[in-house]
């Protein structure tokens, strides 16, 4: 997959989400791993990685974001979804969200709580659109 990315659009960096980490491959793991100082590491006899756990995405980006690189990310288990890093981060918000929802028990909740879990959602929801859908 990264191979015919790169043919594709050789200037963009493809960042993979890996299970519990993010990872970029071959030539850029290298400029990766230079610019960040992260460690460069091989993933198989041909394939060089360099990442970082999910938990650190955000440091990551965020440093990241200040260059000039163009990245997508791509988690492995939907190959065919290849985001930003802002509609990638878009989606993971919009998907805690549901899942927040999705946990209310109807049943048991009151009035006042379910007025306040609103108050919430559309605060959430605010931040989510402003960052750009």
């Amino acid at each position: 997959m990264y191979t015919t990315l790169k043919k594709q659009d050789p200037d963009t960096l493809y960042l993979f989400k890996v299970g519990l980490f993010y990872n970029f491959l071959n030539e850029d793991a290298i400029l990766i791993s230079n610019k960040l100082n992260l460690k460069l590491s091989n993933l198989s006899p041909t394939v060089l990685k360099c990442g970082f756990p999910y938990n650190s995405l955000d440091k990551y980006m965020q440093i990241l974001s200040r260059t000039s690189y163009n990245i997508k990310i791509i988690d492995i288990s939907k190959p065919n979804e290849i985001f930003t890093p802002n509609e990638f981060e878009i989606n993971k918000n919009i998907k805690e969200l549901l899942e927040e929802i999705a946990k209310i028990n109807i049943d048991d909740i009151s009035i006042k709580e379910a007025y306040s879990l609103l108050e919430i959602f559309k605060d959430k929801s605010k931040k989510i659109i402003e960052k750009g859908i």
